[in-house]
């Protein structure tokens, strides 16, 4: 009899973990527009940009993923590190500052509590619950909810993608000027679910390569290697910041390595010419 409660725990357990879904992984991807509100001029200011996870980062014995994203002017706050336990998303906004709660997908309905940064939170309540349905068919459960002094100013979450207001710091869902908008969201490179435009405005080409290279280490601090993938020679690299600024530029006959001591903190465009004259480019996060 033993056994076989042991046995039924174990297949309970086995299906609410298989059900559950992550918002703090690798494998997420989201394209959210920052739109403004022009009183002087009447129109709606919309540019949208890249978020996803990367490696882990270990943290006074937290484990986090740093947010990567090419929006280098982000209307509202973001957060350096995200982590994630028992259905809860804290947001932590840097290496000194406390984590607070931006995500409560266990939250039940009528169910209040706050997210946001402890000397300002917002109170939240939950409205509703039910499930959408994703266009691999897998379904997620949906929590719709409603700022709790004004419950006809609501938005909803879903499982493992988060708020279609202001994914990335739910503190500010209900901002009246600006607002974050999710378009699209991506599971292992995959769209998955919508609510606008799935293409990209407004941003940084990462991924456009005419010859292949890896760079490591990345996340790195002093000195990054290049590597080309087939035979010909790097013969000219540069580093980039997200606004386009030129950080670093190097022209040699053949380029291994790049001395990155003394860039600060911070993702990088790395773009190099190969000696056939191909093109290539690529992303660099700097310690």
């Amino acid at each position: 009899m033993k056994a076989k409660l042991l046995l039924l725990t174990i297949v309970l357990l086995t299906y609410g973990t298989a059900k559950c879904q992550s918002f703090v992984t690798t494998s997420n991807e989201w394209y959210i527009d920052d739109c403004c509100y022009s009183f002087s001029q009447g129109e709606i200011d919309c540019a949208t940009y890249d978020y996803y996870f990367g490696k882990i980062v270990e943290i006074g014995g937290l484990g986090y993923r740093q947010l990567i994203t090419n929006n280098s002017s982000p209307i509202f706050p973001l957060g350096e590190y995200y982590r994630e336990m028992n259905g809860k998303v804290f947001l932590k906004p840097n290496l000194n500052e406390a984590e607070f709660l931006i995500y409560d997908f266990n939250a039940g309905a009528g169910e209040q509590f706050e997210v946001g940064e402890p000397s300002s939170p917002l109170l939240l309540e939950v409205i509703s619950i039910d499930s959408v349905t994703l266009y691999s068919g897998e379904k997620r459960k949906r929590i719709e909810l409603g700022d709790a002094s004004n419950l006809d100013v609501r938005t909803y979450w879903t499982e493992g993608i988060g708020s279609e207001l202001s994914a990335m710091n739910t503190r500010y869902m209900f901002s009246l000027d600006c607002w974050n908008n999710l378009n699209c969201y991506h599971k292992d490179g995959s769209v998955e679910y919508e609510t606008g435009n799935c293409q990209l405005t407004n941003t940084t080409q990462w991924y456009a390569t005419d010859e292949g290279f890896s760079i490591h280490p990345n996340p790195g601090r002093d000195e990054l290697k290049i590597n080309p993938d087939g035979g010909w020679k790097v013969i000219n690299a540069e580093l980039t910041d997200l606004s386009g600024r030129t950080c670093i530029l190097i022209n040699e006959s053949d380029i291994r390595s790049i001395d990155v001591s003394e860039l600060g903190a911070g993702i990088y465009c790395v773009n190099v010419v190969f000696q056939n004259g191909a093109a290539g480019a690529s992303k660099f996060i700097k310690n």
